[in-house]
């Protein structure tokens, strides 16, 4: 298409359809298996929230649609069920214009800020179309989101950053990480897991948006180049999960190790 790779390759990151999405679930399954070793409570890809909402959808509407929305994330705590989404930002001039080029975060919590609003837009869009709800009232399946409070956005940048909400949810699961794990760790109390999960956690899902962004780059230059299969990249991926999976194997027989050379690593990133 005549268009000029930059010297970093970032405009490979700024394209949509598979790739992206692509990038997007590997990030989201990087954080779900993070969530899950620590026994967090929560669902991924959750499905049937709205589905009984819209009254009027015919049967022979595909799944997909009769689902009307389907959150990245479901957190259960006893204070209730939240929904949570998760978005990336490609380095492009919209994204990362004025201070949100140079301040770190500004990008990430930009976009943040509007993802309860869109979800809110798609909930009003479905009731007009399938609950015949006026445009100006509160139908069913916006009232369904509204039970949820307000949508939880988890945002991250093309080198990694992410907004105020992934560091706050880190934290969470570091604390029930902490609760579970603490005697595995050989800690001697709960409070010492919290930091070293905390920072283990932090250094995982960093390097794992870093490297879905550069995979990302990766595959589309595979498909400029003309190679149509991109499976290499997918069975790199496949091989990746096996490591991490006999990684925390082997965290909970031995104990952390190497905590301390970590804690810098990504102090500009997550």
């Amino acid at each position: 298409h005549n268009r000029t790779v930059g010297a970093h390759g970032d405009n490979l990151g700024a394209v949509t359809g598979r790739h992206m999405i692509a990038k997007h679930d590997e990030i989201k399954w990087a954080l779900y298996g993070i969530m899950q070793r620590a026994g967090y409570s929560a669902e991924c890809e959750v499905t049937g929230l709205f589905r009984e909402f819209a009254q009027n959808m015919p049967e022979s509407e595909n799944i997909r649609k009769r689902d009307i929305l389907v959150p990245d994330f479901l957190l259960k705590k006893s204070t209730g069920s939240r929904i949570a989404d998760l978005k990336t930002l490609s380095y492009t001039a919209n994204n990362y214009s004025g201070r949100r080029r140079f301040e770190n975060g500004a990008a990430v919590n930009a976009r943040a800020s509007r993802v309860h609003q869109e979800y809110r837009r798609k909930a009003r869009a479905a009731d007009r179309k399938w609950n015949n709800t006026p445009q100006n009232a509160v139908g069913p399946i916006e009232s369904r989101l509204n039970e949820f409070g307000t949508v939880l956005p988890l945002v991250f940048g093309y080198l990694g950053e992410a907004n105020k909400a992934v560091h706050k949810l880190l934290s969470d699961i570091a604390t029930v990480g902490a609760r579970n794990l603490w005697r595995q760790m050989g800690q001697t109390s709960q409070a010492n897991a919290v930091s070293v999960l905390k920072n283990t956690y932090r250094r995982n899902l960093g390097v794992a948006v870093v490297r879905a962004n550069a995979r990302m780059k990766l595959r589309v230059l595979g498909t400029l180049l003309g190679r149509s299969n991109d499976a290499q990249y997918t069975s790199a991926a496949r091989q990746e999960a096996r490591f991490r999976e006999a990684e925390w194997d082997n965290y909970l027989r031995h104990g952390p190790r190497g905590q301390a050379e970590y804690h810098h690593g990504f102090e500009h990133c997550i």
